[in-house]
């Protein structure tokens, strides 16, 4: 048996099979975490500005015109803001593209 901690929790786990879920818990909470702080007044939703914000700042520094592309892109119901499910797609996609771009710079 082994045992991850999970910020103040312990988890035990018999088997690796089960390193993938709590991989994903992991990451889930990182992501609602992220999530809660740019969402600045808590309703649930982070303005197309605001995620504007994120990719414009470091370590993105995306240009506006790749900003405008991936924020209609994720924007599914086309409100005009990102809920926590479009926000993780649209945040996954950022971080690839910023990872591929800079691996093929350097």
């Amino acid at each position: 048996m082994s045992i991850i901690k999970l910020n103040s929790a312990k988890i035990k786990y018999t088997h690796e099979t089960q390193l993938p879920i709590l991989w994903t818990v992991c990451r889930k909470e990182h992501l609602t975490k992220m999530f809660k702080q740019f969402d600045r007044d808590g309703n649930g939703y982070i303005t197309l500005m605001e995620a504007s914000g994120i990719l414009q700042r470091d370590p993105f520094k995306f240009p506006p015109s790749k900003v405008l592309t991936l924020l209609k892109q994720f924007d599914k119901d086309g409100n005009g803001k990102l809920d926590i499910e479009e926000f993780a797609g649209f945040y996954a996609e950022a971080k690839a593209m910023f990872v591929a771009v800079h691996s093929f710079i350097h």
